[in-house]
């Protein structure tokens, strides 16, 4: 892996198990973004506001939340590639309560 790498080259090679968790945010942060442009070209700036304050929201409950609970740095990592994961509840156009797709 890459991660092994990347923290070899930082010079701690226990890095590499936070880069690792650190790599799922990729997927979901890039699209969430996407979404999110999708929406303010549209001029749904309902949906895209509904999304931001899901992520600010989810950000403070994942990330606090774990670390509250004892987690400490790895819980920060989770929660942060957890919250971008949670734009799928709330905006997703592949929703089946948005009709936004459908209008194309």
């Amino acid at each position: 892996m890459l991660a092994d790498i990347f923290a070899i080259s930082l010079g701690d090679i226990t890095l590499a198990y936070y880069i690792r968790i650190s790599g799922l945010t990729l997927l979901g942060y890039a699209l969430y973004s996407v979404i999110n442009g999708y929406f303010n070209g549209r001029k749904d700036f309902k949906k895209e506001a509904g999304m931001e304050i899901t992520y600010s929201v989810s950000k403070l409950v994942f990330v606090g939340g774990l670390v509250m609970l004892g987690f400490s740095l790895t819980g920060v990592f989770i929660g942060f590639c957890s919250c971008a994961n949670c734009w799928i509840f709330n905006g997703n156009p592949s929703n089946k309560k948005s009709k936004t797709l459908r209008k194309i």
